[in-house]
């Protein structure tokens, strides 16, 4: 997510002319002609200095930054999902959230819920035993305790907030 002051750090690069830049084409070019490096990801990035700090934005950032695209506190997508396709009208500013569930969506990534999440304590099983202690009268402060994990988890558990069977379950949608 680029915060106020990345943008604006961007903008005033964009202003001193460090790139030559054809939002049309989706091309960024560097001044001393460099066409930026492609990340493990995928993406073309650059780097740059300003005021004696270092930027790493990539083409994307500066094309829609370029284009007009209002993109603080959001995430750039990819429409074609090519991350070396930044023509302008392949780029929209999307929340992390949307951003994210496109990606799941188009499957391009895999979103981890409940014990197929590798930061996961508790397992569906588990689950369902806090579920059946909790409506047998243990304590939400209890179950807590008894399972290592935060209060608000118990919460969110017992509310059918977090850990909803019949929908995801090892990072796959369930009927």
């Amino acid at each position: 997510m680029a915060s106020k002051e990345y943008v604006d750090a961007i903008k005033q690069c964009i202003a001193e002319g460090k790139w030559l830049i054809d939002t049309e084409n989706g091309t960024v070019i560097g001044k001393r002609g460099s066409t930026g490096n492609i990340t493990k990801g995928g993406y073309i990035l650059f780097h740059v200095r300003l005021n004696g700090k270092r930027y790493h934005p990539t083409a994307h950032e500066i094309i829609a930054i370029a284009g007009g695209l209002d993109v603080i506190g959001k995430d750039i997508d990819h429409i074609d999902n090519n991350k070396l396709n930044n023509r302008l009208d392949n780029l929209q500013a999307v929340s992390h959230k949307e951003n994210f569930e496109k990606a799941c969506k188009d499957k391009l990534m895999i979103a981890h819920y409940g014990e197929s999440n590798g930061s996961a304590k508790l397992t569906w099983k588990l689950v369902e035993q806090i579920r059946k202690e909790y409506r047998d009268g243990c304590s939400q402060k209890f179950l807590s305790r008894k399972y290592n994990v935060h209060k608000n988890t118990i919460w969110n558990i017992v509310n059918n907030k977090k850990w909803i069977k019949g929908i995801w379950q090892k990072g796959k949608k369930i009927t």
